[in-house]
């Protein structure tokens, strides 16, 4: 299968394991709604809660 270049593709999830997805919904906030499931687990391993902050300017860093 082809995909243009730099789209984020989500893993298929299996049936019986939907609930991790959207337990890991339910536990993160509102604002990591568009980040990959990769990152969803990231988060969730090391206890982050938001987006990291510039240390100049104190704009979130985004990997869009």
């Amino acid at each position: 299968m082809l995909e243009a270049k730099g789209r984020k593709r989500e893993p298929s999830v299996k049936p019986q394991h939907a609930y991790l997805l959207e337990w890991m919904n339910n536990v993160l906030p509102a604002e990591a709604e568009g980040i990959s499931t990769k990152e969803k687990c990231w988060w969730i391993l090391n206890g982050l809660t938001g987006f990291p902050e510039c240390h100049k300017c104190g704009n979130a860093i985004r990997s869009d």
